[in-house]
């Protein structure tokens, strides 16, 4: 450590010293923040340059905007001079080793007396495109990298708030950065997928992030909301059980109110996460619901083919349900006949192209009969029963007519 340290002073000057590196990006972040209205170029200047330097003092090369985080050929490999093993700055690939700088600078960064990335996150939409690009950057290597800084991110809930607010309206020139940094958070720490999933964004997701009508805001927080349900089957699953009703009330609204796109991004998702192994219990308790029946039935009738295929996938898993509660069931031989006439003729193009789906359709329509076959079976059981009632009341015995009574004598 103390060689590398050395190093690094004779290639730059004493004022990049990690301390006093990191001291003075956190007091340029604090004066932007103090910033009600528009940020002066010379804070916002202070702030850039501060970045550069500790890009500088973790990765030994200059920020280049075309390349990303970039290091020198000579630092790209271990140093058979001072030991000090660098580590791959590539945003996508998780480093294998840890630059002992990171370290020294992760320490100084989560001290409660400098708490940088707080303030730096809080005033990312100051800098200018290439400077935002290199605080995500900085964000996402030091939480690939160390323990000490996921702890840290996950300790700041005004941080995390901030960050997932991305996909609302007000940050919608950040998104893509604070986009980069909540994927890498959900993706490498369970701990955020919980607190997403008990947090006021949950909601937002349904109603407002995943309905934006900008489409790259709207597919990066889809991204988000699928990524935590997939990756993370048994949390998510928990927490569905505590809130079922609530949970797809949530869903089937957006299903509802939903363009095309968000039909078939939430069918498809929903299809698939029904048939998860550890979502069985979620899934009986979905496909017990008329509520949740309802707007998959309408769906069956979109304008879209694709909003139809991605539909039946769901509906199937009612069909197949050998228990259906009481007001499912009804709502199913209510409608048997009408279902059975529609699924004959359901995506007969696509049936002759895809042999799965017409294997699929005909397993519905085979059940759809049994339960035609069984409503058959009940109403002439009704029926006998009301017959044999009548017959029953037809053959009682008149009663005898009552005595007359003796005249007195």
């Amino acid at each position: 450590m103390a060689a590398l340290l050395r190093r690094l002073s004779l290639r730059t000057s004493s004022s990049t010293s990690p301390k006093v590196v990191v001291t003075t990006c956190r007091k340029a972040a604090d004066v932007l923040m103090a910033t009600t209205t528009t940020a002066s170029p010379k804070s916002i200047e202070n702030m850039e340059k501060s970045l550069d330097n500790l890009h500088i003092l973790l990765f030994e090369a200059p920020y280049s905007p075309k390349g990303g985080a970039e290091t020198h050929k000579s630092s790209s490999s271990t140093s058979s001079t001072n030991g000090a093993t660098q580590t791959n700055t590539n945003t996508n690939d998780t480093p294998t080793t840890t630059n002992p700088i990171t370290t020294t600078l992760v320490t100084l960064i989560v001290s409660e007396e400098i708490d940088l990335f707080l303030s730096v996150v809080l005033i990312i939409k100051h800098l200018n495109f290439e400077h935002r690009k290199l605080v995500a950057i900085l964000f996402n290597h030091f939480y690939r990298s160390e323990e000490s800084f996921r702890n840290y991110v996950v300790s700041k809930i005004p941080l995390l708030d901030f960050i997932f607010s991305g996909y609302s309206p007000e940050q919608r020139d950040v998104c893509i950065n604070l986009h980069s940094i909540v994927h890498n958070c959900i993706k490498k720490d369970k701990r955020i997928a919980e607190w997403f999933l008990n947090s006021r964004h949950l909601p937002l997701m349904f109603s407002n992030y995943c309905m934006s009508g900008d489409f790259e805001v709207q597919s990066k927080a889809f991204t988000i909301f699928s990524t935590t349900l997939k990756l993370y089957p048994k949390t998510t699953a928990n927490f569905i059980k505590k809130n079922p009703n609530e949970f797809f009330d949530a869903y089937n609204t957006t299903l509802k109110q939903g363009n095309y796109v968000v039909q078939v991004q939430f069918l498809k998702l929903l299809g698939e996460l029904l048939v998860v192994r550890k979502f069985r219990k979620i899934m009986a308790i979905y496909v017990n619901r008329k509520e949740n029946l309802m707007p998959i039935m309408k769906l069956l009738r979109a304008k879209s083919n694709n909003i139809q295929f991605e539909a039946f996938h769901v509906f199937k898993i009612f069909v197949a349900n050998p228990n259906k509660e009481e007001r499912v069931e009804y709502v199913f031989k209510s409608n048997v006949q009408k279902l059975i006439k529609f699924m004959n003729k359901f995506l007969n193009d696509k049936c002759t192209e895809d042999e799965d789906l017409y294997d699929e359709r005909n397993t519905v329509i085979e059940t759809l009969k049994e339960m035609e076959m069984e409503k058959t079976k009940e109403e002439n059981k009704n029926q006998e029963q009301e017959e044999t009632k009548e017959g029953v009341k037809s053959v009682l015995p008149l009663p005898l007519p009552l005595p007359l009574p003796l005249p007195l004598p």
